[in-house]
């Protein structure tokens, strides 16, 4: 449920580093930052729910783990990445 609610920044990072050039540095930061809170905004509320029961954050993480996701999994999901 939560993934497919997350604001898309890997598109918008892909899209950004495909033609660099295509817009100014500061809108393309400014538009990065948007992205930023939007997320922060969508999961803050649930990611305290997670911390505040140890039980249900060890379920969240195994879960994230079977599917390769998490925050140690975006370096090989980002743009240009190997």
């Amino acid at each position: 449920m939560l993934h497919e609610r997350l604001p898309r920044i890997l598109p918008l990072l892909a899209e950004y580093t495909a033609v660099p050039e295509a817009r100014p540095v500061q809108e393309r930061l400014a538009e990065i930052a948007r992205h930023a809170v939007r997320f922060h905004e969508s999961t803050t509320p649930v990611g305290a729910s997670l911390f505040a029961e140890p039980a249900l954050l060890a379920r969240h993480r195994e879960e994230l783990r079977k599917m390769d996701q998490g925050p140690e999994t975006l370096p090989t999901r980002m743009p240009g990445s190997r």
